[in-house]
């Protein structure tokens, strides 16, 4: 028996599978303020269509569901152009959760899987998901990666949400690698500041970012925090070689996913040393070649 919303608009109701895009309208003026002020007829018409569409969980059954689904939202958004009505990314409701989760899900929020679908791209990431995903730990290239990083930046944010991002740097392997699911890294005395030891201690929340420009690779790191100030082993055991300040306290990351981004747009650049193991064979070259040339005269 279909209801009364498949009855007036024709689109199915929820099939057991939440279909992976709903969306939300806000009405950016009252609508009796819209540049083209509806009828009391288009007015009713168009709060029932709305009410219907936050209170109907699409579903991504077969192919005739799916039309339907696709049908009924390019409708309402004509609606939306002709009354001023604008998609908010802000307001789009949650999603009911799926039945799987994903390691990806701590960047894919419901409001970004909806963007995603909206803008095309949720399929391709929705394959990446059953397939392969994110991982939860580092595996054995990642490490060998991570351990000959010589920088790193890492975002924090506040318990309010105002984000922060720090960028730490040292001799490479000074961000040490406890095991696949942490990683740790001693924090010395600096400007003083204390923001990311500051919003940790109020969201633990962190991500970290670390990039190799020579190979255009990228990691991202997302997880959770801690400062240690009581465990002077382990401080001890994050030192610097070669560094002579002391260890004023360790930051232990708990890792929750790792993804590796694609090279594109990463312009390659060198430090100094890499440019010298480039550039000394060249110049030895140089010189067995005028030594050569000094011979023959």
């Amino acid at each position: 028996m279909p209801t009364s919303n498949e009855k007036e608009f024709g689109f199915p109701q929820d099939h057991g599978r939440p279909y992976l895009f709903r969306i939300q309208l806000l009405i950016s003026s009252p609508l009796w303020n819209a540049k083209t002020q509806p009828s009391p007829h288009e007015e009713s018409h168009f709060k029932k269509a709305s009410q219907a569409i936050n209170s109907t969980a699409f579903c991504a059954g077969p192919s005739k569901v799916n039309q339907k689904c696709n049908s009924y939202v390019r409708y309402f958004q004509k609606w939306i152009l002709r009354y001023g009505a604008r998609i908010d990314a802000h307001n789009i409701p949650q999603m009911k959760k799926q039945h799987k989760t994903f390691t990806s899900d701590i960047a894919f929020t419901p409001t970004i899987k909806a963007l995603q679908e909206h803008y095309g791209s949720r399929k391709a990431y929705a394959r990446m998901e059953s397939k392969r995903g994110w991982a939860n730990e580092l595996t054995p290239p990642i490490i060998d990666f991570v351990e000959k990083r010589d920088s790193f930046y890492m975002g924090t944010s506040n318990q309010e949400g105002q984000p922060y991002i720090q960028h730490r740097g040292g001799a490479p392997g000074f961000l040490k690698v406890m095991d696949p699911k942490t990683l740790a890294f001693a924090d010395f005395s600096g400007n003083q500041q204390y923001i990311s030891v500051g919003n940790l201690s109020e969201n633990p929340r962190s991500f970290m970012f670390l990039m190799d420009y020579p190979s255009r690779t990228r990691v991202k790191i997302w997880g959770e925090a801690h400062v240690e100030y009581k465990d002077k082993t382990l401080m001890e055991s994050l030192a610097v070689d070669g560094y002579s300040a002391n260890v004023e306290r360790a930051i232990i990351f708990k890792i929750k996913a790792v993804d590796v981004n694609c090279p594109q747009h990463i312009v390659q650049r060198y430090t100094s040393e890499e440019i010298d193991q480039m550039v000394t064979p060249l110049k030895e070259r140089i010189t067995e070649l005028e030594n050569e040339l000094n011979k023959l005269k």
